[in-house]
C-alpha cells in the first residue's frame, strides 16, 4: 500500500463551498477528506521525525571481550599462534571487523581431517593419532599423493 495521500487543504475548500442537495451526502464527503488529511499530516509528521533521529551506532567489539578457547591440549599438540597472538592481530584489525564474533576455538579438527588408513605410505603420528602433512617434500620421499 502507497504511503502517499493525495488530497489537499484546498480541495477540502473547494468541497465545503458545494452546496450539495443531499446534507447527508455533503457530510459524509467532507468527513471522508479530513480523514485523509489528518491521515496525511500523521504520516509526514512520522517522516520527519524519522529524518531527524540520529542513527545510534553501536560500540565497537573489544578483543578482549571474546572468548579465546583451546577445545584440544596436550603434551605434543600445537598451534601455530597462541592467544596473544590471536588478539594482538584482532586489535590490528579496522574497528567493527570483529563485531559479531562470539568465539575462536583452538582445535586439532580430527572430524575434518582424512582416515589415515586411506592414505598411502607412513603412519599416524603416535601421539595425536593425525597424519602429518610436510609443507616441502623430504629427501627420499615423494610429496605428491596419488
Amino acid at each position: 500500500m502507497s504511503r502517499s495521500i493525495h488530497r489537499t487543504r484546498r480541495e477540502l475548500e473547494i468541497e465545503e463551498r458545494f452546496d450539495y442537495a443531499d446534507s447527508q451526502q455533503r457530510h459524509l464527503r467532507l468527513e471522508r477528506l479530513r480523514e485523509q488529511l489528518a491521515h496525511k499530516r500523521c504520516i509526514k509528521e512520522q517522516v520527519k521525525k524519522e529524518r531527524r533521529e540520529v542513527d545510534v551506532v553501536p560500540l565497537a567489539t573489544s578483543p578482549e571481550s571474546i572468548p579465546i578457547r583451546t577445545l584440544d591440549e596436550g603434551e605434543f599438540i600445537h598451534y601455530p599462534a597462541t592467544v596473544d597472538d590471536i588478539r594482538n592481530v584482532m586489535r590490528l584489525l579496522p574497528k567493527g571487523v570483529v563485531d559479531g564474533l562470539g568465539s575462536i576455538e583452538f582445535c586439532l579438527g580430527a572430524e575434518d581431517q582424512e582416515d589415515p588408513s586411506d592414505l598411502p605410505g607412513g603412519e599416524p603420528d603416535p601421539f595425536t593419532g593425525r597424519r602429518g602433512y610436510a609443507a616441502w617434500p623430504l629427501p627420499g620421499r615423494s610429496h605428491h599423493r596419488p
